[in-house]
């Protein structure tokens, strides 16, 4: 696209501002065990009450992406917690 293309189109589409990525997961209640231990939280489910079909998960105290300061010690405790984790690379 020409430069010209690019600022037409940035000044016709109204900024985004979220992203939600979607997962597709074999056992939602699993899934959301495992993101609890990484400290986000369940926004809304489906159904509201019995086994989940559908959860939106929200992380209250980080920013829009997911890092470790220390991945390592991140692994041992998920380990601690019985949750398969693969190893880590250097």
């Amino acid at each position: 696209m020409a430069r010209e293309d690019n600022q037409e189109i940035e000044e016709r589409i109204v900024p985004v501002s979220g992203l939600v990525p979607m997962l597709a997961v074999l056992d939602v209640e699993r899934s959301v065990a495992f993101y609890k231990l990484l400290g986000f939280a369940v926004g809304n489910r489906l159904p509201r009450d019995g086994p989940m079909h559908w959860a939106w998960l929200y992380a209250p105290n980080v920013p829009d992406y997911l890092d470790a300061t220390n991945l390592v010690a991140l692994r041992e405790e998920l380990v601690r917690a019985e949750t398969e984790a693969s190893g880590c690379r250097k």
